[in-house]
């Protein structure tokens, strides 16, 4: 519990700015000072191939970079990268978000491993929630 005096705690509700997907953040001018920096701190001779890699991160948002980078690293291993903003790729999921929207398939594997892995003294990294599906509509994400 927290030690906090009910006095003490501000309840006006300040509404937060709309957040998008974190594919559809825009990348920009910020973004690209960012990679600038990241080039600087990690272009030594160990690193050498890090400026081509972050080159290949480029497009209007977040998910198109993510997408272009990560193919850029895995293209010779034969990963398959996928869009996650793709509506028909979410049409052909509907039979998998069914599943574990009656299922808990993805909960209860993490909970499983999880399980398991206390079992063994170790900590677990993956936090998950019985349900990790959410609608994102065009001003509020449920």
């Amino acid at each position: 519990m927290f030690s906090v005096k009910p006095e003490a705690i501000n309840e006006e509700v300040v509404p937060l700015p709309f957040v998008p997907a974190t594919g559809q953040f825009p990348l920009n001018a910020e973004f690209d000072n960012c990679k600038a920096e990241f080039i600087r701190l990690f272009s030594a001779a160990e690193f050498s191939d890090i400026e081509q890699k972050l080159s290949n991160f480029t497009g209007a948002t977040l998910g198109d970079g993510m997408f272009q980078y990560l193919n850029s690293i895995f293209q010779d291993y034969g990963l398959l990268i996928l869009d996650p903003n793709k509506r028909s790729l979410k049409k052909v999921l509907i039979p998998v978000f069914e599943r574990e929207i009656n299922e808990s398939v993805t909960y209860n594997a993490v909970t499983g491993t999880n399980e398991a892995l206390q079992a063994h003294g170790i900590k677990p990294q993956a936090q998950i929630q019985p349900i990790n599906l959410f609608f994102l509509q065009a001003e509020k994400r449920t």
